[in-house]
């Protein structure tokens, strides 16, 4: 991904953010957090975030503040792909466990992390096929 959005998105609120917001001109923070069923601490974290990177502009109308998707924010979700965030979240999990099981050595995590996602991305393409969706 040439934007560092990933990081963003691999958030639970990061991705349904950004699309919600691709969907309108702006939306009240209120609103957002009315449609997306986050937590206000969530919310006002991944905004933030999502503001300081470029992705999403903001402005305060007295009381309320509205927030609109950048043009650097519908680059970087058009680049974005939801497997992505699949195969890291598995990955994740999957490293997690062999941390906990002893099995993971701090000096092989980054190889073993690529080996991890390289079968996820295996395990997703297998899946596809045997469903007809090559």
């Amino acid at each position: 991904m040439g934007l560092d959005l990933y990081p963003l998105v691999a958030r639970k609120s990061g991705l349904p953010i950004l699309r919600e917001l691709s969907t309108r001109k702006g939306a009240k923070y209120s609103d957002l957090l009315k449609r997306l069923d986050v937590s206000t601490a969530t919310m006002s974290k991944t905004l933030r975030d999502l503001h300081g990177a470029g992705y999403v502009d903001r402005e305060r109308l007295g009381n309320a503040v509205f927030y609109s998707i950048t043009d650097t924010g519908i680059r970087a979700l058009e680049e974005f792909h939801d497997e992505d965030l699949v195969v890291d979240r598995v990955a994740e999990s999957v490293m997690s466990r062999l941390d906990r099981m002893g099995l993971l050595d701090d000096k092989d995590t980054g190889r073993v992390k690529q080996m991890v996602e390289g079968e996820v991305h295996k395990l997703i393409s297998n899946i596809e096929k045997k469903m007809g969706k090559e």
